[in-house]
């Protein structure tokens, strides 16, 4: 993946109209059960038991291969020369869209870099009828004559840029970086009918980000449908000590959201830690913004400015999409921290999709989150946001 995992998840909500899970039956939605839960006024455990009962993940993000030609500074992601198992990959697929009880509508080529060889799981999606994405940092235009052969077009892509071409170089590690995606970007209309841009703030590059978003949207080479901002996070379970030191602080957010209401342009700001959603909630009053509610996202709209924030806790991750690895198998959120030979069982979703129907599986992959993770991530949310007016 491109950047943080977190960014991502912007182009599902915001802009495809793909909601990130289905409503099953509740006329309440999951994140007003996590509000409840949150504000003292419902047990916990009643957050588990609605996400089992009520909701289901309506995206499919598909990690095809762990090798990447970059080795960013602020990537969630390990180096790891795992190449994919696309034979593997796509059986996975054909074993998930023939269940009818978990509607999938969309597939995200998740990374983290587009080969070839993943263009026929890709036509097998699209002749399914999902919509499909990539998250991309360019380097798909060196197969782009092959993607047009295939007649494989993209719904919509996300290409990831953070900064004017010294900065983008300075975080992404390599001096061929900006040129790489300014092309990606250029080009991505001969395939794809949208393009977003996705910007990683750090401590690099958040004064230099709405310097970049005025560069790009006063090209007229360029055509952009939206500019899309997470926030670094450092992996928490394996050694990060150099991501973390390029986390931004809540002074520092406030710093670059103030410059991007001056642009005037339409740009999307995307939480998913509560220490995250902290740092906007200090910055801003909420009185200035409409408020909305997604099944598992709260969305803030401006009332002056094309701004748009949206946060998705950390506690309800695992479902907003099935994550298929690049070995074939079903995965938890944050596995992507840990290699494929490295990675822990627990953050494994533990069923062989061969033998096991996904919505089976899916249940039990929130038994293991919230044994592994959720509980934990909810306790924290609850810690640092009760009390809070949001």
């Amino acid at each position: 993946m491109s950047c943080p995992k977190r960014a991502l998840r912007l182009t599902k909500s915001f802009f495809m109209n793909i909601k990130t899970s289905q409503q099953i039956k509740n006329s309440k939605t999951i994140i007003q059960h996590w509000l409840c839960a949150v504000r003292g006024a419902a047990d916990i455990k009643s957050v588990e038991g609605e996400l089992k009962s009520s909701y289901a993940p309506n995206l499919l993000s598909v990690v095809f291969t762990r090798r990447c030609v970059f080795q960013c500074r602020h990537c969630f992601y390990p180096p790891d020369a795992f190449e994919g198992n696309i034979n593997t990959i796509q059986s996975c697929l054909k074993k998930i869209l023939k269940r009818p009880k978990i509607k999938i509508d969309a597939l995200l080529h998740a990374g983290r870099i587009f080969l070839p060889a993943h263009l026929k799981a890709l036509q097998f999606a699209k002749g399914k009828g999902l919509k499909i994405g990539m998250i991309d940092n360019g380097n798909y235009v060196a197969n782009i004559d092959k993607i047009k052969e295939a007649e494989v077009r993209f719904d919509w892509m996300d290409i990831s840029v953070d900064g004017t071409k010294k900065i983008h170089n300075l975080q992404r590690a390599n001096p061929a970086a900006y040129t790489i995606a300014y092309n990606g970007i250029k080009r991505s209309s001969e395939v794809a009918e949208q393009v977003n841009v996705l910007l990683t703030a750090s401590k690099i590059n958040y004064k230099n980000i709405p310097s970049a978003i005025e560069a790009m949207r006063d090209d007229k080479n360029l055509k952009i449908n939206r500019f899309i901002i997470g926030l670094v996070n450092a992996p928490d379970a394996r050694p990060a000590g150099d991501i973390k030191k390029l986390e931004i602080n809540a002074a520092e957010f406030g710093i670059l959201l103030n410059k991007l209401k001056r642009l005037d342009v339409p740009v999307s700001l995307s939480f998913y830690r509560a220490t995250d959603f902290l740092k906007f909630l200090d910055s801003e009053r909420i009185s200035e913004y409409s408020i909305e509610f997604d099944n598992i996202q709260i969305i803030y709209r401006h009332k002056k400015f094309p701004i748009v924030v949206g946060y998705t806790p950390e506690s309800l991750a695992v479902a907003e999409e099935l994550i298929i690895d690049s070995n074939g198998e079903y995965v938890l959120p944050y596995s992507g921290q840990f290699k494929i030979a490295d990675m822990p069982k627990k953050y494994k979703s533990g069923s062989d999709l061969s033998r096991v129907p996904i919505e089976k599986a899916y249940k039990k992959a929130i038994d293991r989150y919230f044994q592994v993770l959720g509980y934990k991530k909810l306790k924290n949310e609850i810690k640092l946001l009760r009390g809070r007016e949001f």
